[in-house]
């Protein structure tokens, strides 16, 4: 529109999207920690096996590629994918191995630890780390197993996941900022 130069001239507040806009939207596990009987391999296992590559999800690509670099997912079959659903808050899948089926699944960490049987002194170092990550700009996602198709859910960790930020963005928010103009980041990622 041509008002739009006339718009930009009076904007004192700039409201942007971080994911592809502030920052590279490729993803990357950056850090993880497993719960109770699990091994920290266990969380990009499990990350991984409740993903779908075919998606091209940032997130699933994300565990997917970790996976592959520690060389844990082999002998997996996926028997059914459930993609992340905003609803849900999470994404499932159904596997097996060596004729054993279980679920597996990722998401939000308050939906998938509600989903999940978890002594106290368990949640507050969960919660504990989370608060670590949050202060190092880190998303995280809790994953969770089963032992069987109808088992409960074991909460097996957490995993950090990175967002680079894109070169040109400081440079863009000082610019900003020279003009009088305040950038405001709009994320999903704080609690609701």
């Amino acid at each position: 529109r041509l008002s739009a130069s006339d718009d930009a001239a009076m904007m004192s507040v700039l409201c942007v999207d971080k994911t592809g806009t502030l920052t590279t939207n490729r993803l990357s596990v950056s850090d993880f920690f497993a719960i109770g009987d699990f091994v920290k391999n266990d969380v990009i296992l499990y990350g991984a096996l409740s993903s779908n590559e075919a998606n091209q999800d940032p997130i699933d690509i994300s565990f997917i590629n970790t996976a592959k670099e520690l060389q844990v997912t082999s002998g997996y079959v996926q028997k059914k994918f459930t993609p992340f659903n905003p609803s849900t808050r999470r994404t499932e899948a159904v596997l097996e191995k060596n004729g054993r089926s279980f679920i597996a699944s990722k998401g939000a960490v308050s939906i998938i630890t509600s989903l999940c049987k978890i002594k106290s002194n368990d949640l507050e170092f969960v919660q504990t780390k989370i608060n670590e990550f949050s202060q190092k700009g880190y998303r995280t996602l809790a994953i969770a197993t089963t032992d069987g198709d109808n088992s409960e859910m074991k909460l097996v960790g957490v995993a950090a996941l990175y967002d680079k930020p894109r070169e040109d963005s400081p440079r863009l928010i000082s610019d900003l900022k020279d003009l009088g103009i305040s950038t405001k980041m709009l994320t999903g990622d704080s609690l609701p």
